[in-house]
């Protein structure tokens, strides 16, 4: 985890977020290609990382970006999403794989993951542009 944090801490929170999203989208998505025991093993490296910066920077910039008076409440909110998320994902999926079989579920969460890097640059560039003249909001938010 420190290793992943050192890294990645040049660049921006919601970028990072976007690269965990890779690393689960390629972690579990590219399952299509293996089916063997080692390789698969081998990817729970890749989105063991995702994890890492998903949960590390998801933190980071709720507290640089967010108002005070709302933090806590997005901090536990959070749990409350990713379990839906998870509820949801699991449900669409066991549908998807019901029908076309296991290896269509690999390829929606590596599209997603795609989707969700896609959507994480396009947040950047629109936050900048909107708060282009205002300095670091919280900049005793580092990390």
């Amino acid at each position: 985890t420190k290793y992943v944090v050192k890294v990645t801490s040049v660049i921006d929170p919601i970028i990072n977020m976007g690269i965990a999203a890779l690393f689960y989208g390629f972690g579990f998505g590219i399952h299509y290609f293996f089916g063997s025991l080692y390789p698969v093993l081998a990817l729970v490296v890749l989105w063991s990382i995702g994890e890492i910066l998903g949960a590390t920077y998801m933190n980071v910039f709720i507290s640089k970006n967010a108002p005070v008076q709302y933090r806590a409440k997005l901090f536990s909110l959070i749990p409350v999403v990713l379990t839906l998320g998870k509820i949801l994902s699991i449900s669409a999926t066991t549908g998807l794989t019901g029908i076309y079989g296991i290896n269509s579920g690999w390829i929606l969460v590596f599209a997603v993951g795609v989707l969700v890097f896609v959507f994480s640059v396009s947040l950047l560039m629109f936050t900048k542009k909107v708060g282009s003249n205002d300095k670091a909001r919280y900049p005793s938010a580092t990390l």
